[in-house]
């Protein structure tokens, strides 16, 4: 039997420190990787619903999903078991094609079968119909809604993996009657990247960001202005050339206009990220950031603190880890790194939504995790926030954030785990799998489990502070019984992948 370390320790003193905003929400998605998701309402009841892609392994038996999960506004979502053709290595994004006032989907991937695929789905009354497949279809790419045109419908960008394993990025103009015609846009065909529609020049049509590889590997950064008439010119911007990378289009600075953050691999191996100011002609500046470079994960922009700017969420592959971090927007493309306690994934992503109408953004998180368990995993924003300051990294009794957040927490039943590869008392052996999971407390105060368990781990856990202390959750239940039933569900999960458990209790 594996060895059980048990920690029972009571607690006569502890360190304030700010907490994290997030709480994690058993919601029962299907865990997968090589993941693709977006928030959308599909019903258009105001709230919304989930939709997730990806694929699984249990034992050797592949699983693949494509699942719509509808918001049943208590906290919890139900499967609605459309059908929608189950894809992983996918890209996807919804939008009215048809002028309806739903949420149609445009969907590639690769399926089970091995079996490339791309089609459009027209919503109607909430159920969905097939009614497209003259597109391409790709996997390991992307597909986005645009009106490049300027006609008052959604055109579709769309690149990747072709059957043959040549790379495509083509632009289908929406003819009306649910018919897409390809143009002959001339555009760098790639894939393990995206393509994301901009309108750089204000000009009220859609111009092209590219990232990505070509069949022959070589890694693309090109930025396509739209001249009309379906013709697009690459224009001369210095950008790093990129794969396995993703792309945001936001405005960064509140200027009008859209900037762009990248990410992904170089040529030459290395990771990076890059932001773009617009400068309002059709030029960009490349900007000095702090932001980190990642590969194989994502970007979202959302204002999850209510300020008025667009702040990051990044996930993917660093040198050595996976990461999921938020970085604060303080203005002027200066961005605070937020430590969130939100476990790093690559294969999958992160995501920014309102799920639950409390007026702040909440996380959709998806991929394979530092533990290589799969993820589809929602974190409930919690966070009361104030006026914008810029604070100095935190020392080792302060580790779980590095900016000023004040927070709140509703009176559910939580529990608090974490987890690590390392030797955590220093005894010499080597690093293993180690889980520390909490007993049940009925929270009222803000986040007073988590400095509870903070003060516990960092008193007892002498090398804590060398090993990747981020990756800590606290999970919330309505009742007891539900708290306790999803501890020992984790606890379980850690045993069967070989973990030594450690139960911190007080």
């Amino acid at each position: 039997m594996k060895k059980t370390f048990v920690l029972i320790i009571g607690i006569l003193f502890f360190t304030y420190s700010q907490s994290q905003p997030f709480t994690y929400i058993d919601t029962k998605f299907e865990q997968v990787m090589q993941a693709a998701s977006a928030w959308t309402d599909y019903n258009n009841d105001g709230w919304l619903d989930a939709f997730i892609t990806g694929d699984k392994y249990s034992g050797n038996q592949q699983i693949v999903i494509s699942e719509l999960q509808k918001n049943l506004k208590n906290g919890t979502f139900q499967n609605v078991h459309s059908n929608i053709r189950d894809v992983f290595l996918a890209g996807l994004d919804w939008g009215d094609y048809d002028g309806d006032g739903d949420q149609d989907l445009v969907l590639c991937g690769e399926t089970k079968t091995g079996d490339l695929f791309a089609g459009v789905y027209r919503n109607h009354n909430g159920g969905f119909i097939l009614v497209n497949t003259s597109l391409t279809p790709v996997r390991d790419g992307s597909v986005e809604w645009g009106d490049f045109d300027n006609d008052g419908d959604l055109d579709i960008l769309l690149s990747g993996e072709n059957r043959d394993n040549m790379a495509r990025t083509e632009i289908y103009r929406n003819e009306g009657g649910n018919k897409f015609y390809k143009i002959s846009a001339d555009l760098t065909p790639v894939f393990n990247g995206k393509a994301k529609w901009i309108d750089i020049d204000g000009d009220k049509d859609l111009d092209v960001l590219l990232t990505g590889q070509t069949s022959s590997n070589r890694f693309v950064g090109n930025l396509y202005r739209n001249d009309n008439n379906d013709k697009f010119t690459l224009l001369p911007v210095n950008m790093p050339d990129l794969t396995l990378s993703d792309v945001a289009v936001g405005d960064l600075d509140g200027d009008g206009d859209p900037d762009f953050i990248m990410s992904g691999e170089t040529p030459t191996g290395g990771i990076l990220a890059a932001v773009f100011r617009n400068n309002g002609n059709g030029e960009f500046t490349e900007m000095n950031t702090n932001l980190a470079g990642t590969r194989s994960g994502n970007i979202d922009l959302g204002d999850y603190d209510g300020d008025g700017d667009l702040d990051v969420v990044i996930t993917g592959e660093t040198y050595g880890e996976s990461i999921t971090w938020i970085y604060r927007n303080e203005g002027d493309f200066y961005f605070t790194h937020v430590n969130a306690g939100l476990p790093g994934v690559s294969l999958g992503g992160a995501y920014w939504g309102d799920y639950d109408r409390d007026g702040d953004a909440d996380i959709l998180l998806l991929g394979l995790d530092n533990c290589y368990d799969f993820s589809a995993k929602i974190f409930r924003n919690d966070g009361i926030y104030e006026k914008k300051k810029v604070e100095k990294e935190t020392d080792a009794k302060s580790i779980w954030t590095t900016s000023p957040m004040h927070i709140s927490v509703k009176p559910y039943y939580y529990f608090v785990y974490a987890s690590c590869f390392c030797d955590p008392f220093n005894e010499g052996t080597g690093n293993k799998f180690h889980a520390f999971v909490s007993n049940i407390h009925y929270a009222t105060k803000k986040y007073e489990l988590m400095e509870k368990f903070n003060a516990i781990i960092m008193k007892n856990v002498v090398t804590w502070p060398k090993v990747d202390a981020g990756h800590r959750v606290t999970v919330g239940f309505m009742t007891k019984e539900e708290a306790q039933q999803g501890r020992q569900t984790v606890i379980r999960e850690y045993q069967e992948e070989d973990f030594i458990i450690h139960y911190v209790q007080w």
